[in-house]
């Protein structure tokens, strides 16, 4: 491993754990902002999203002028503080992106769906929605359906929270169809993440634990910690609402050690609500 070339491929196909590795073997020399962004890749990969942070702001310190390098720390910085549910953080990276996205005229749709996602982060549900609605007519006319997915995704949370239950179904259901169609199994398993979720509060408890587990396979062989964490956590909640409270309390316990290793407090609340209840 002694080329970014080769690292940056590893990351492309979600070998996380050999991209950090291999990015310690190489002498990052003037290209040590590239070497921070890639490194903050890695460990938001990973799950590990306050490291990935630390990185992103040392390669933001680093670009010396890049602008393209900065935006797309800032893009970075958005989904990891999305992740975290640090709604203030969140929104002000996702701001100053979508600012500079304009300004240089590149990955603006990237920017304007990371600030659709940081207002439904906040409440503004109205104004995520209609961002979001805009972005997937963008995605699906231009045949990019991981794109659709992921907005898709987005739209079926945005619903739930707005109560309309068979309208976020519909779009977990179509998340993955686009998913499946562009072989993107990360966008699969979320989509069914969502999906799972929202059929359990919706009382569909059978076809829910039947989304978690196919959820829990895919991520089963990838380096993705937080969602093996997100799986052990959506299974236990399914199975502590069917009565299967031993089944239940072991994923629990489970999610417990992953969500700690990786510092996620927000979710490990979570996790410990349901292990008390």
């Amino acid at each position: 491993m002694n080329n970014t070339k080769q690292i940056e491929k590893l990351l492309d196909s979600g070998e996380f754990a050999r991209a950090l590795a291999g990015l310690k073997k190489v002498n990052p020399g003037e290209k040590k902002a590239r070497w921070l962004l890639m490194k903050g890749e890695a460990l938001r990969g990973l799950g590990l999203f306050g490291e990935a942070l630390k990185e992103y702001a040392a390669a933001r310190k680093a670009s010396k002028g890049d602008w393209e390098l900065e935006l797309e720390a800032l893009l970075s910085e958005a989904r990891c503080n999305r992740a975290l549910g640090n709604d203030k953080a969140a929104v002000e990276s996702a701001k100053k992106a979508l600012e500079l996205s304009k300004k240089l005229e590149i990955y603006v749709s990237d920017a304007e769906l990371e600030w659709a996602l940081a207002l439904r982060l906040v409440g503004r549900l109205p104004e995520a929605a209609r961002l979001l609605e805009k972005l997937l007519k963008g995605y699906k006319k231009a045949g990019d359906w991981s794109g659709a997915a992921f907005a898709l995704w987005a739209l079926g949370g945005l619903y739930r929270l707005q109560g309309r239950y068979a309208e976020g179904i519909d779009a977990f259901e179509e998340s993955l169809k686009c998913a499946n169609r562009d072989k993107d199994e990360a966008a699969s398993g979320y989509a069914l993440f969502g999906l799972g979720g929202l059929l359990r509060v919706a009382g569909f408890m059978g076809r829910a634990l039947d989304c978690y587990v196919r959820a829990r396979k895919l991520f089963a062989v990838t380096d993705d910690a937080f969602a093996k964490a997100y799986a052990e956590c959506g299974t236990a909640n399914v199975l502590r609402q069917l009565g299967r409270l031993e089944e239940a309390y072991a994923g629990y316990v489970r999610a417990h050690k992953l969500y700690s290793a990786l510092s996620d407090w927000a979710d490990l609340g979570f996790v410990e609500w349901g292990m008390g209840e």
